[in-house]
């Protein structure tokens, strides 16, 4: 366990995965970030990487040769290595070796760094290509957050609120597959608050090709403070729980599930990222306790 903190917050990360395992505000003394409690779901906040979701049959091709993968990729169970750290701040590694490249060919260097700014902290993702030719891959961040426990399916766990007004075309997963054609809109009420219940997830998670904006208020009821995850500039967007869990998960995607119709080639992945040799790309997201 490797532990970060200023006079607002203690953030605690771990070497496998990367993983933050807590987010702790002081003021309040209370403690954001779900503990990982295995009867509902063990992690925390993995990182999601090389892919995000679901591939069609686990599998995908590149080049004519076929690759399993599991469902958000394999970095969640790597064992990082703490590139540099200090009081406030911590930076993990992770590089391509002979057994990842087995079965994702593209040799790579994962950086995931942890800063904290007051009562906020910035996760940002830096990835890599130190191969040579193009790399295709997509990453994510899949925080879940303590919430209300349901007393039933209808049963507030959390709100949230985005940064935007309109109507959001909602996709829903088909045995982890994304389908083809949004199922429905999600639009917020008048105060702009989205009331999250199990009966909303109850068809896995909800998908949102497009971005709900620079930020998403987490309110919790009878909790005085919100939370504030931003991601301005992620393209792709999942929200998911579990039946009767305490928990919601707020996730910031660069790509997402393969759809059901996929073809399977990498090259041609919906929200695939891809990056030349010797190339650079980053991202950053946070979250923030609001008053």
């Amino acid at each position: 366990m490797h532990q970060i903190s200023n006079e607002f917050i203690t953030v605690d990360t771990v070497a496998l995965g990367a993983e933050m395992k807590s987010f702790y505000y002081k003021p309040d003394k209370q403690e954001w970030l779900w503990p990982g409690l295995p009867e509902f779901w063990a992690r925390s906040s993995p990182v999601l990487f090389p892919v995000v979701g679901k591939l069609k049959d686990s599998t995908y091709t590149y080049n004519g040769q076929s690759y399993t993968m599991p469902q958000h990729g394999f970095a969640r169970d790597q064992e990082f290595e703490v590139a540099h750290s200090g009081p406030s701040h911590v930076v993990y590694k992770l590089v391509s070796n002979d057994a990842l490249l087995a079965s994702y060919p593209f040799p790579f260097e994962l950086q995931i760094a942890y800063q904290l700014d007051n009562n906020c902290v910035h996760v940002s993702y830096q990835v890599t290509n130190t191969g040579d030719g193009p790399m295709y891959f997509s990453i994510g961040a899949h925080p879940g957050f303590n919430c209300k426990k349901p007393d039933s399916v209808k049963d507030t766990k959390a709100f949230i609120r985005m940064d935007m007004g309109r109507e959001l075309l909602l996709y829903r997963l088909q045995n982890g597959l994304l389908a083809s054609e949004p199922t429905e809109g999600l639009m917020s009420t008048l105060d702009g608050l989205i009331s999250l219940t199990d009966q909303l997830i109850e068809n896995d998670a909800m998908v949102f090709k497009t971005s709900l904006g620079r930020w998403v208020d987490l309110r919790i009821p009878g909790v005085r403070n919100s939370l504030r995850l931003a991601a301005k500039g992620w393209p792709s967007y999942g929200i998911w729980s579990k039946t009767g869990a305490p928990f919601v998960c707020l996730e910031p995607w660069y790509g997402h599930a393969d759809q059901v119709d996929a073809t399977g080639d990498i090259t041609q992945k919906e929200g695939i990222l891809q990056l030349e040799t010797q190339q650079v790309w980053q991202a950053t997201w946070s979250i923030e306790i609001r008053n």
